[in-house]
């Protein structure tokens, strides 16, 4: 199914009050690590956690290169622009970690209150014990990911936090938590059941093969073919295989050309060819089943509740600003080896 993700980031855990014995290694940051290189929405950002989020996002960028080719990638104007393309995901991506943040900041939540910091510290320490303590394992599983221990405890904060901001929605009401009221949701317009024909982003195909693909089996869609027998056929969505009840969906948990195809329809109506990150879709639009809004009920509140959540964050997001500061200069991305 198609949804939401920005650069995949992983995440990691760390525990401050756990203590040590014999030749552990050292798991504080060093000054380097700490210095401020941005400014994202009113919080210092340290050159760690720039380090992690531009390295992995490079990373992206070279997947499937050898050496030579991922040398050869960043040369020439072309190289210049895709240099600027993948700063400017470091910073989308870094606003996305700080929205939380600042958000939270409105319903009196900071990252450094006795609960956040005792959950996080509680789940560190579950994190060391599941390597048995040792440490350098620990920490040659975050090497791969450019991580160290500082950021791998941000993360884990980051998680907390939006657990401890979503209950604060509930409670506020700026998120629906009445049963009346989110079943009138679920039975609104603002869901709607479809399903797909996927022809996937990593099948081993190029994409133009793919759009190809796509495209012969919209004609025949056009020419009147079943679109259960073509999902059947030629979909790559594991989701739908025996699944004669496609999705229930909400605005907001997924690639926005994805929804607003999807929302366009009438029911019974299918859609052109839609491109988004995980591949080439085609969407029919089906009449909801009041059997299955009963008997899925938790889930589908789930769905509301993360688009509503998401529809919070994403309103937020408009008002943080991102400011690089001068020491950025001394850590561009090609020299964080």
């Amino acid at each position: 199914m198609n949804t939401k993700h920005s650069a995949a980031l992983a995440a990691g855990l760390v525990s401050l009050s756990l203590l040590f014995t014999g030749c552990s290694p050292d798991l504080s940051s060093t000054k380097e690590e700490l210095t401020p290189v941005m400014v994202i929405g009113g919080y210092e950002v340290p050159y760690e956690l720039y380090r992690y989020v531009a390295m992995n996002h490079r990373s992206d960028y070279e997947n499937g290169l050898d050496e030579a080719e991922a040398a050869a990638l960043w040369l020439g104007d072309e190289g210049k622009a895709l240099l600027e393309a993948l700063e400017a995901d470091t910073v989308d991506t870094l606003k996305n970690l700080y929205v939380t943040i600042s958000l939270a900041a409105e319903y009196n939540l900071t990252p450094d209150s006795t609960i956040i910091n005792e959950t996080v510290s509680t789940r560190m320490d579950e994190i060391y014990e599941s390597y048995d303590n040792d440490m350098d394992a620990y920490l040659d599983t975050l090497e791969p990911y450019y991580m160290n221990d500082s950021v791998y405890r941000f993360l884990t904060q980051d998680t907390v936090l939006t657990e401890e901001l979503f209950y604060a929605m509930l409670n506020a009401g700026d998120i629906l938590s009445n049963e009346d009221a989110l079943r009138a949701k679920i039975q609104s317009d603002e869901f709607i059941r479809i399903k797909q024909i996927l022809i996937g982003s990593d099948n081993g195909k190029t994409p133009e093969e793919n759009r190809a693909l796509a495209e012969k089996i919209h004609a025949e869609l056009k020419k009147g073919a079943d679109f259960d027998a073509l999902i059947d056929q030629y979909g790559e969505d594991l989701y739908m295989f025996n699944n004669d009840d496609g999705y229930y969906i909400i605005r907001g948990n997924r690639y926005e050309a994805f929804e607003e195809a999807a929302f366009s329809l009438q029911i019974g109506e299918f859609s052109d060819v839609v491109e988004t990150p995980a591949g080439f879709s085609i969407l029919k639009r089906y009449e909801k089943d009041s059997s299955y809004l009963d008997a899925h009920f938790d889930a589908l509140c789930q769905e509301y509740f993360d688009s509503a959540y998401n529809a919070l964050l994403q309103e937020h997001l408009t008002t943080i600003t991102a400011e690089a500061l001068p020491e950025l200069d001394k850590y561009t991305i090609f020299t964080m080896e």
